[in-house]
């Protein structure tokens, strides 16, 4: 056996070096990939070999990737030792595994990866006289972000780029979600009712989001092979007693324990931990009967990613009422009129996945659907951060597309962009809306409705608007909302922006 080691060797940084350099350089560092290779024959008939590693300090994840010429007369088994002893054995059921410290590949636990001599463990039950075979192990150790943002899918469920309908907020067992058994009783409800409901209601993905713990992790480990058409997100409700935020894409811990009304110490834990951060429900009050449920802590909102304009309670409360005096939207628009881009996102805030699929906060309704290069967890986060994404009020539109272009003499920009528009020149706002019967649209430049010179058509299931403004060379944004014929609100856009830096 041959042992290569292959680390990441970060550059020395001295003092002005480029934040982003730097940044780049410590991921490069939370990375050690290693080899390990050599042969098996004959001699190894019914024996077990062990092919020790070292394990760092502060590493929080081994992937491991074993590779063999199969059918050749030789079988080997796969098993794995800690310092402390046995963490798992597949024998010749999987080529790849992962360890981390709240999931694992089934077949090994997951916990603490305590630093010092592991130990790969092989088993021969066959080696065949004059049979033998090379393989190679390949291992890395991650540390950091890199070891919590792992997805739980090895691959993109779907190549292809497009629209994924999804559900960004929801609760099994692992918090507070229950659900009648036979008896009928409530109990805690497992995690794969909310995953067989999610694929019921057609969504491409969910995000479970359990309060201040990570235990559903390994759930939706060994779920996830499984579900080949349902991409699940790594996801927690940050809870805090000054309000609640979703960590979306990571397993890390963010320390939920605020004892002042300030976000810091939060957002201080993002760069460690990965993921990305989004704001839930700011507009319902934070009394006793829901402690900290809207956000009142002080925050840099440079470092979030995103707030929950819709949540699927609030619609239960006022019965369907999306401009309520509960309603995240005017907090959404605040932070635009400060000059930050927040992608507006909606949840389900779903506890029980037995409720009636057309009541508001059942799981899918409502939905966020996000324009992403692919069905994965790092197409799906990075289409959520462009701000290329609409919700689905009610979730009953699984077939709606909603587009917006702006454009000027010079230049175009879609939704999640920022459009040059120098005072004086003519703005174009394009909408075209499909999947939505009877619908109409109203647009907003600003906080100020658009309504002359609006022109709608629609062809065949799309219906196209067009707006025209002229400038002022001042930041702002483009939005639009698509109502039923009544005026209720069933798709709302996230904005295009105008003059932004």
């Amino acid at each position: 056996m041959r042992l290569r080691v292959l680390r990441w060797l970060g550059l020395l940084l001295c003092v002005g070096l480029a934040p982003a350099l730097q940044a780049q350089e410590q991921e490069k560092e939370q990375e050690q990939q290693l080899t390990l290779d050599g042969a098996i024959d004959e001699r190894h008939h019914n024996r077990y070999i062990e092919l020790p590693f070292e394990v760092p300090a502060g590493t929080r994840r081994i992937n491991v990737t074993f590779d063999y010429p199969r059918g050749q007369g030789v079988t080997i088994d796969l098993g794995m030792l800690s310092p402390s002893g046995l963490r798992g054995w597949s024998g010749g059921n999987k080529a790849r595994f992962t360890l981390g410290e709240v999931d694992a590949t089934p077949s090994y636990l997951p916990g603490v990866i305590e630093p010092g001599q592991w130990r790969l463990l092989l088993g021969v039950p066959n080696a065949e006289p004059g049979a033998r075979v090379t393989y190679q192990a390949r291992i890395e150790l991650l540390q950091g972000a890199a070891a919590n943002t792992q997805a739980f899918a090895d691959a993109p469920l779907k190549a292809q780029a497009g629209w994924y309908r999804g559900d960004l907020h929801m609760h099994t067992g692992h918090s507070d979600g229950s659900c009648m058994n036979n008896a009928p009783a409530k109990v805690a409800c497992p995690l794969w009712m909310t995953t067989q409901s999610a694929r019921e209601r057609g969504l491409d993905f969910i995000a479970i989001s359990e309060h201040n713990t990570r235990s559903h992790f390994q759930a939706q480990r060994e779920l996830q092979p499984l579900l080949d058409d349902l991409l699940l997100l790594p996801a927690q409700e940050i809870t805090t007693f000054y309000g609640h935020a979703n960590l979306f894409g990571s397993t890390g811990f963010l320390d939920f324990r605020l004892t002042e009304a300030d976000a810091a110490p939060l957002l201080e834990q993002l760069a460690a931990n990965g993921g990305l951060l989004s704001i839930n429900h700011p507009g319902l009050p934070s009394n006793r009967d829901c402690m900290g449920c809207g956000w009142t802590a002080a925050t840099d909102y440079s470092a979030v990613s995103a707030m929950e304009v819709i949540n699927g309670g609030t619609l239960r409360a006022t019965q369907g009422w999306v401009h309520s005096p509960v309603s995240g939207i005017p907090h959404w628009l605040a932070q635009l009129a400060a000059g930050h881009r927040l992608t507006a996102i909606a949840g389900s805030d779903n506890h029980n996945p037995q409720d009636a699929p057309e009541s508001p906060g059942a799981v899918g309704a409502p939905t966020t659907v996000i324009y992403a290069d692919s069905l994965s967890q790092q197409g799906i986060l990075e289409g959520l951060r462009s701000g290329r994404v609409f919700i689905d009020v009610r979730g009953d539109h699984p077939e709606a597309v909603l587009q917006l272009q702006a454009a000027t003499a010079s230049g175009q920009a879609q939704m999640g962009q920022v459009l040059k528009a120098p005072a004086g020149d003519e703005v174009t706002l394009s909408v075209s809306v499909s999947g939505v019967a009877d619908a109409a649209v109203k647009a907003w430049y600003r906080d100020q409705r658009l309504t002359p010179g609006a022109r709608q058509r629609r062809q065949g299931d799309t219906l196209e608007a067009q707006y025209t403004l002229e400038s002022d060379g001042q930041p702002g944004w483009l939005r639009v909302e698509v109502t039923s014929a009544e005026g209720q609100p069933l798709l709302i856009s996230n904005p295009v922006y105008l003059n932004l830096p």
